[in-house]
């Protein structure tokens, strides 16, 4: 792993179908990654920087990430791939579906699944992308698991098993490994091959080890972050002392926020200001928007007081306003 893992590495170029890329801004490093709609939203201040080490093949396509700020990650998978997304490093608890023993979990998505997660800052992940068909007819599946992941039905699940999950980040790092200095298409075809029956039996054994696969169910605080992040997403202002009535059915105020300081480690208003900085952000990026002014922008967000606007964005972002706008132009 070492022989190609960042950051003991120097950047490389593309090499074939691998590829090592560096990035300072976190749209740029999402669109990194295969799956059609991915957005992230940075939790912790200061100045981003991450790292893909990616491997696209025919069927399969593998990423390694490297975040250095906490990053809250919304994806939307294609209807045509599976994806599985695990730990590679105990930098901190990785957090999905309200469960933070990452070491030993793996989350599957189906096709057409949506997921969050919360990564925590130096985080070292990786993810998997596999072409539905090509999985569940590889041979290394017995008929009980592919029915069973036939019918997941975009429910994403969260699977744990430590044994699962060691052999995988194993295999996936080693077909890296492979990937990186198999310069022929005959031996990148080998790899993936290879790659795809290692996952395939993988699944399998932990399956007959239980006949299923060990699922963990989200928890009830996780739910109630879940659908109030929906809500506030839709209005910031949800949590306006005027439309209590509007959240009263997720339980208590207390409760509430509770959720939000166990999932994101901030309470709901500080989130909502975050979603408004957020939406700044992009709005300064966006082309769309070009003729606006910052503090026209700004209003636009609730933030009706241009200087403090300035303050809040460079103290999150690690650059001024000015800045994101110079560089997207």
């Amino acid at each position: 792993m070492n022989s190609i893992w960042f950051p003991n590495q120097r950047h490389i170029k593309s090499l074939n179908c691998v590829f090592d890329s560096a990035q300072s801004d976190f749209e740029q490093h999402a669109a990194l990654f295969s799956c059609p709609d991915i957005n992230l939203r940075q939790l912790t201040a200061g100045s981003f920087r991450g790292r893909v080490f990616s491997a696209f093949l025919e069927n399969i396509s593998i990423h390694m990430e490297y975040c250095n700020r906490a990053m809250e990650k919304e994806f939307a998978v294609s209807p045509r791939k599976f994806s599985f997304c695990l730990s590679l490093k105990e930098t901190a608890p990785l957090e999905i579906y309200g469960h933070t023993k990452s070491a030993d979990c793996i989350y599957v998505v189906p096709p057409d699944g949506e997921f969050v997660t919360v990564s925590p800052p130096n985080s070292l992940l990786m993810a998997i992308t596999i072409d539905s068909q090509t999985l569940l007819n590889n041979a290394g599946l017995v008929p009980e698991l592919v029915d069973w992941l036939s019918g997941l039905n975009r429910q994403c699940v969260f699977v744990k098993s430590l044994e699962l999950a060691n052999r995988m980040r194993a295999d996936m790092v080693s077909a890296l490994e492979s990937l990186a200095i198999a310069p022929s298409l005959n031996k990148r075809s080998i790899v993936e091959r290879a790659t795809l029956f290692s996952i395939a039996s993988a699944l399998t054994m932990a399956w007959l080890r239980n006949q299923t696969l060990p699922i963990l169910p989200p928890t009830n605080a996780y739910e109630r972050f879940r659908q109030a992040r929906v809500l506030l997403q839709k209005d910031v202002e949800i949590f306006d002392e005027r439309s209590g009535h509007r959240i009263a059915h997720l339980g208590s105020k207390r409760s509430i926020e509770q959720a939000f300081t166990d999932h994101v480690s901030m309470g709901p208003l500080s989130y909502a200001r975050l979603i408004r900085l957020h939406n700044a952000r992009s709005k300064l990026r966006n082309a769309e928007h070009k003729m606006k002014s910052i503090g026209d922008i700004a209003a636009e967000e609730g933030f009706w007081d241009a200087s403090r606007f300035a303050a809040h964005y460079r103290s999150h972002f690690g650059e001024l306003p000015s800045a994101t706008r110079q560089k997207s132009a």
